[in-house]
């Protein structure tokens, strides 16, 4: 997307995906937040003469190339990775983890094993086995004495343990939870919904996944009022 004619269409029809900041290499222009004068900055967007040497640089959220991170991770050599995936992926394919990993290869020579097989739906409940997967990033493919890395994937799935509130909103949504990214406005009880579905699949996760779902007490329910002083006659 930096190729001079990309650029210039995404220019002109205003899909611009970063801001001009202060290079860091430069002493006089690395505490400015932005341009004084922008026009040159949008003249060099605009014909893809944006590089890491100029005054300022043009900082994108990386999104166009890979958009969990892995790519800048496995080529810092990180030992552990926690990677969440969340983007809308209802048939279940892993295109952004499908990309960043051939990318890496590719580009790094690093090869990545991992086995999302146990995260795909059933095809008739339609929940899955557990949110993550486990996987081995193989540094020593290019540097020899480097040491194995690990790389930890969740996705947002449902394994059929989430609190009454997700499972509501699910049954309202059926995209849920791969609604699609276009809409940026998302009401209270749909962020709330992300947002505990993310909380559970990694807590669950972590205690032994997946537990299995909280039971009530088998106890008369009256009991569970006179536990609280209530005067009930049967």
């Amino acid at each position: 997307y930096s190729s001079a004619p990309v650029g210039f269409l995404m220019t002109v029809f205003n899909v611009r995906m970063g801001q001009w900041l202060g290079n860091p290499r430069n002493r006089r222009t690395s505490g400015r937040a932005t341009p004084i004068f922008g026009l040159w900055c949008l003249l060099n967007e605009l014909f893809g003469g944006a590089n890491d040497e100029a005054a300022y640089v043009y900082l994108s959220d990386g999104g166009l190339v890979d958009n969990m991170g892995l790519y800048e991770l496995v080529k810092r050599r990180c030992g552990l990775i926690i990677l969440c995936d969340a983007e809308a992926d209802e048939e279940y394919k892993f295109s952004g983890l499908g990309n960043a990993i051939r990318k890496c290869r590719i580009d790094l020579g690093i090869d990545i094993d991992l086995d999302t097989s146990a995260i795909v739906p059933d095809k008739t409940s339609g929940l899955s086995k557990q949110h993550y997967a486990v996987g081995t990033i193989h540094y020593g493919y290019v540097d020899i004495k480097a040491p194995t890395g690990t790389i930890i994937y969740f996705k947002t799935s449902l394994t059929g343990n989430e609190s009454a509130d997700v499972r509501n909103y699910k049954k309202a949504h059926t995209l849920f939870p791969h609604e699609s990214t276009v809409n940026q406005w998302f009401s209270e009880s749909q962020f709330e919904s992300y947002r505990q579905l993310g909380y559970q699949a990694v807590y669950s996760s972590i205690r032994n996944t997946p537990p299995a779902p909280i039971k009530s007490p088998e106890k008369p329910l009256r009991t569970h009022f006179k536990n609280f002083g209530a005067k009930i006659k049967i």
